[in-house]
């Protein structure tokens, strides 16, 4: 039943159809209250935080844009067999046509969201599938593989994107492009 809820959410983001309360927030806000209850999750893990404290404020769903960073920071985590370093930064961007074409965004004000890890990265196959519903790299019977896809459909229903940079022993860093207001 959990696997059929995450497959209806997902849908219904992509299509449009979830009521979002979306509301204007500062970033911060919303990634220390996001931190304050993971450390069980991720074990103890040291997390840095890089957060400029004039970042403008986004327009997101706390609940959802929570669930995605709790996606990623405990994707992050098991990338990290034992020791590494996770960091949580952004800066704010200006999105001009080259990018907005690549990650299928209007132009404008931005800020990045960056969630970057020390592990064993991927391999450009791997990072070709990432997004796709149902695609996991994990075990049998760990996760559902609806996480990345679940965090993409959410992102892409701000009016943001997600980008990918992994290589295979180099970690990787998920930027999630976020849109910003003028101030």
């Amino acid at each position: 039943s959990a696997l059929v809820a995450n497959l209806l959410d997902m849908a219904r983001l992509q299509s449009g159809t979830v009521q979002l309360n979306r509301q204007w927030l500062p970033l911060q806000e919303v990634v220390g209250s996001t931190l304050a209850g993971l450390d069980e999750v991720l074990g103890g893990r040291q997390v840095d935080v890089d957060l400029p404290a004039d970042l403008p404020l986004v327009e997101l769903d706390a609940v959802l844009i929570e669930r995605v960073l709790v996606n990623l920071l405990v994707n992050a985590d098991h990338a990290m067999e034992g020791s590494g370093t996770v960091c949580v930064s952004a800066d704010r961007i200006q999105v001009g046509r080259t990018l907005a074409d690549s990650l299928s965004v209007t132009e404008g004000s931005y800020v990045a969201l960056r969630v970057s890890d020390s592990g064993c990265g991927m391999s450009a196959d791997i990072r070709r599938h990432l997004f796709e519903p149902l695609f996991t790299t994990k075990k049998h019977g760990v996760g559902t593989g609806l996480g990345l896809a679940t965090a993409y459909a959410t992102i892409r229903s701000f009016g943001g994107s997600i980008d990918v940079d992994s290589e295979v022993g180099r970690g990787s860093t998920f930027s999630l492009y976020l849109p910003a207001s003028a101030s």
